[in-house]
């Protein structure tokens, strides 16, 4: 980025100097209004944003509820660290929007870095999300616009909910599908009309485990738990099925439900089952824990890489995900059986986010972000961090 505003200086310094030079010689002494040439400039710097998401219909899963996006910004959310990544310029900012907040734990109070939000849902004007305190687990709010509301409160809890967390009963989690809103809890979900935020169904409890991973497709809801469970309930027939052991992941798609399983020692496998729950098949052996799967494609990894697998002819192309940074080094990847795929049906994209701030490593922190069913990616630079040992969060840039 500095290397583009340097660009842009020298570009602007030399309109000036020409400038300056017609203005000499002009009778009348004016000034030349630069501001068109400059815009020109801008424009070519900026990234050509096209997703045409309005609400973020992800599925829902413990390990990528830090991410979420909307058409024009993508968002890193953890506990202590709250980011957003302009799509168009790259920008990484706080999402923090108080004016003048120094965004420091000790210092900020208030300062939306460090509250305990959880479950973010961008939309196109805000985004939805829960808190993780025992006065307002059971709320869910919308932000936009510097404005925050409550939209929805969940007053169910299982058995299981009290066992395992007695001071937040009725903390839930959530996903968008269609217009309707998915209230989740450790082992049941319910139905909720996302425009009215009426309750539509009464609670299914799934299993005695606490809900991992779920998804949607059309009338059949799908959840993997802690003890590895595949689970299928068809919301038409409210039948209720146990579909296997060793599941960790899934994502229900229009022609089925994907989902891998674990087999120990770093090995996984990517099945597919029809959305009935039956016909399981094996698809590709020896995956990374994500994937993502579009109508044509499925995205995953391996050992090496990145890696996008046709539906239809089986074959397997591998995407060499590069960035060159400012400073001249190059994007490494810390292990890529670990990335997570970040995306949802409504997108046009697959978003791959590799954003850790580790103490005691170097961190490449970038976000590629794919066209959906090929392997044209765009890169965007999240800088490369250092921090160090015992410094308790003191991060240096490079």
């Amino acid at each position: 980025m500095k290397k583009k505003i340097s660009m842009l200086c020298i570009a602007l310094s030399a309109v000036l100097m020409l400038t300056c030079c017609s203005s000499h010689s002009s009778s009348d002494g004016g000034y030349v209004d630069i501001s068109e040439t400059q815009e020109k400039l801008e424009s070519k710097q900026r990234r050509e944003v096209s997703d045409t998401v309005e609400i973020n219909d992800r599925r829902r899963g413990i390990f990528d509820s830090s991410y979420s996006f909307s058409g024009s910004e993508f968002m890193i959310w953890f506990t202590d660290e709250k980011k957003r990544v302009d799509l168009a310029t790259g920008q990484l900012s706080s999402l923090c929007d108080i004016t003048g907040c120094a965004h420091d734990i000790n210092t900020s109070k208030g300062c939306l870095e460090y509250q305990p939000m959880n479950s973010p849902v961008m939309t196109n004007s805000g985004y939805y999300y829960t808190i993780g305190d025992s006065e307002n687990c059971k709320k869910l709010f919308y932000k936009s616009r510097g404005e925050t509301k409550t939209v929805f409160e969940n007053t169910y809890h299982s058995e299981l909910d009290d066992k395992l967390a007695p001071d937040t009963k009725g903390a839930f989690s959530f996903m968008f599908r269609g217009g309707v809103l998915y209230i989740m809890g450790q082992n049941w979900f319910y139905t909720v009309d996302s425009k009215n935020m009426k309750q539509t169904s009464e609670p299914v409890l799934i299993g005695d485990s606490p809900m991992w991973y779920a998804d949607v497709s059309g009338e059949h809801f799908y959840m993997t738990n802690e003890n590895y469970e595949l689970w299928h309930y068809d919301m038409k027939s409210k039948k209720l099925t146990k579909l296997c052991d060793k599941a960790v992941r899934l994502q229900a798609a229009a022609d089925g439900v994907y989902y891998n399983k674990y087999l120990g020692e770093r090995k996984w496998t990517l099945y597919r089952r029809d959305l009935d729950g039956q016909n399981e098949k094996q698809l590709i052996e020896n995956v990374g824990v994500d994937f993502f799967v579009t109508d044509k494609s499925i995205y995953c990894t391996k050992e090496d890489g990145v890696y996008i697998f046709d539906k239809t002819t089986g074959e397997t192309k591998k995407i060499a995900l590069e960035l060159n940074y400012e400073n001249g080094e190059k994007f490494t990847m810390r292990d890529p059986m670990y990335l997570t795929f970040v995306s949802c049906p409504s997108s046009q994209y697959v978003y791959v986010p590799e954003y850790s701030h580790v103490t005691g490593e170097k961190c490449y922190d970038a976000l590629f972000k794919i066209k959906k069913d090929t392997a044209e990616y765009e890169a965007i630079s999240l800088g490369i961090w250092y921090q160090p040992e015992g410094e308790n969060g003191s991060i240096i840039s490079y």
